[in-house]
């Protein structure tokens, strides 16, 4: 997961994200993410940015398969966030 930490942002150094969230804000339909990655052009909007969302069947049905040509995630993005919150409580206060 890539952690986003924006230091002017209340929490624990900041605001800690999943910079999917930051691609669906900025960039909702894919339009910009699909110019530069075209093994996904063929994904719907809503998994133009978490593809591994995708239920099985719809990959299937278009072809688009984990791993083959586009790798699924390096890590649980749910679990990388809890460890990153802790890791930052664990920070000796300034």
């Amino acid at each position: 997961m890539t952690v986003l930490t924006i230091p002017d942002q209340p929490g624990p150094g900041g605001r800690t994200g999943q910079a999917a969230s930051v691609w669906i804000k900025f960039d909702p339909d894919g339009g910009y993410v699909r110019t530069y990655v075209p093994e996904i052009r063929s994904l719907p909007p809503r998994f133009v940015h978490k593809p591994w969302a995708m239920p099985e069947r719809e990959r299937s049905k278009l072809g688009f398969e984990l791993g083959d040509a586009y790798p699924e995630p390096l890590v649980d993005l749910k679990t990388s966030r809890e460890e990153a919150l802790e890791a930052f409580k664990a920070l000796p206060k300034r």
